[in-house]
């Protein structure tokens, strides 16, 4: 009986050295597995950071008006964005992570549903990167997002796709990778280097409910672009936006007129008037012929195009009056309360 005891104690004893041992191989597999992951992700931020960028764009006084990010994709210089990074944009630049800057020369597609552009710089040699299949995208990859949060420039956040989504016909990848305003326009990658998505956007009533557009939008876009290079505000003249404090030019027939407008911006003191073309965010034009009266307020650098061409300035015109002349003076100053009226008033109240 004694004899069976020490059996049955000693295979006891070697059942639980084997599971001791198992588990701690499994507990090292795992940490081994933790840390190979670790690796694969340090390796390709080192691999893939020269090629992302920060976007900087600058409205017409040349002041920052927005920063993004972005990524090249070709080495003479494409670079994918978010269209709301540039939109609204007079000018834009880009800076890599090794400090050189770009001065974008314009865009050579958008895609406006998409939210995507496509901007050039004259660039050579540059590093790039390269798309995965996002139709191959699974739930629960390891994802990483590399960008300029808050202008943080080269941040990097890892995650997994956390789903796949659709929304009005449109499919987007959904992940826990962090991101924050800043990051828009920033690449999405797998641990392979290859970019699966462009972070666009996120859910501020969750957590980690951040937004990237697929890849293979981005290769549909870059399919279809063209060489001809716009300037980054040629779609959006008409979407300007007036803010209290602007600067703003005076153009009107004559210079008793000019005085008069000058005075009424003054004394509204919404505006600032400018001295010269070259300070003003935008230019205030009246023109007033005996009979009728036509005031417009247009961007500088289509004042300096069509300041000769009175149907070219009130196509490109951002706001528009007119009417009927009821006094020469009088009436310069009421365009002026009508324009700031018009364009400041709707936009306090919201």
């Amino acid at each position: 009986m004694t004899s069976m005891s020490q059996i049955i104690v000693r295979a006891c004893t070697v059942f639980a050295i084997l599971l001791f041992l198992r588990q701690d191989s499994l507990t090292q597999n795992a940490a081994s597995g933790k840390g190979t992951q670790q690796q694969d992700i340090t390796g390709l931020v080192k691999q893939d950071l020269s090629s992302v960028v920060l976007v900087e764009v600058r409205n017409v006084s040349d002041k920052t008006l927005k920063i993004g990010s972005g990524f090249i994709v070709s080495s003479d210089g494409r670079i994918i964005t978010n269209y709301h990074v540039v939109k609204g944009g007079h000018s834009a630049y880009v800076k890599l992570s090794n400090g050189a800057f770009f001065k974008v020369d314009g865009t050579i597609g958008i895609d406006e549903d998409a939210d995507l552009a496509v901007l050039k710089v004259n660039g050579s040699n540059l590093p790039v990167l390269n798309f995965a299949d996002s139709d191959k995208v699974a739930v629960g990859e390891t994802v990483v997002a590399i960008g300029s949060p808050l202008g943080l420039e080269n941040s990097v956040s890892n995650g997994i796709v956390s789903g796949i989504r659709e929304e009005s016909g449109k499919k987007w990848i959904q992940t826990t990778a962090a991101a924050s305003p800043g990051n828009s326009g920033g690449p999405l990658i797998n641990l392979s280097g290859e970019v699966v998505g462009v972070v666009t956007r996120k859910l501020a009533a969750g957590e980690n409910l951040n937004f990237a557009v697929p890849a293979n939008s981005i290769k549909g876009l870059l399919a279809f672009a063209g060489s001809t290079i716009k300037p980054i505000d040629s779609r959006d003249a008409r979407n300007f936006r007036f803010i209290i404090g602007q600067s703003i030019y005076i153009a009107v027939s004559n210079l008793e007129l000019q005085r008069k407008a000058s005075d009424q911006f003054s004394a509204d003191h919404r505006f600032k008037v400018a001295q010269g073309l070259g300070g003003a965010d935008l230019v205030f034009v009246c023109i007033l012929d005996g009979v009728d009266e036509f005031a417009m307020v247009v961007l500088p650098d289509d004042y300096s195009e069509y300041r000769t061409d009175l149907d070219g300035l009130r196509d490109h015109a951002v706001w528009q009056a007119g009417g009927q002349l009821h006094g020469f003076g009088s009436e310069v100053k009421r365009l002026v309360r009508q324009f700031e009226h018009e364009v400041l008033e709707p936009s306090n109240s919201n």
